[in-house]
């Protein structure tokens, strides 16, 4: 059995424009068992698009900050997926339908988010941290965020000098 990795693309840029016009599945099908892999990095990308993505069946921890998302589309081939760092990108919005059951952990800081519904808790049925420190939040928002993650057992990490 293969053992599990950790993978870092720190010497790939990537971005939509990408100098040697690589699509995200072209990079990330450069590396060597990349289906295996635990964890994957791609913080600091200049990525502003997630496109069809390939099947990561033990991705644990994808970590996507410092980029320029604007949407989030279906991340369901994140079968395992734990841990998503979205921190630092243009973010504004959680599609209600994306599905990530395993999820626990979901880092949200520094984005543009006015509002995030409080089902989230609902929608991510194991998440137990949900950072969104430096949003725009109402404070009535960060009201509800309380308290649905309280009634969820969860840890929220927000800052109260959001902006209305």
């Amino acid at each position: 059995m293969k053992k599990l990795m950790f993978i870092s693309l720190l010497v790939i840029p990537f971005c939509k424009a990408a100098q040697g016009g690589h699509t995200w599945n072209e990079v990330v099908k450069s590396i060597p068992d990349y289906r295996v892999a635990k964890s994957l990095n791609l913080d600091n990308k200049g990525i502003i698009a997630i496109p069809e993505l390939i099947n990561y069946p033990f991705l644990e921890a994808l970590f996507l900050s410092n980029n320029q998302l604007e949407t989030l589309h279906d991340l369901i081939f994140f079968y395992k997926l734990k841990r998503l760092y979205l921190d630092h990108n243009k973010l504004s919005e959680i599609p209600g339908t994306l599905r990530l059951d395993k999820l626990e952990e979901l880092y949200l800081s520094n984005n543009k988010f006015k509002y995030i519904d409080p089902n989230i808790f609902k929608q991510f049925p194991r998440l137990k941290l949900l950072d969104v420190r430096n949003n725009p939040l109402s404070p009535e928002n960060i009201i509800q965020l309380q308290e649905a993650a309280k009634a969820a057992g969860a840890k929220l990490l927000i800052n109260m000098s959001s902006k209305i």
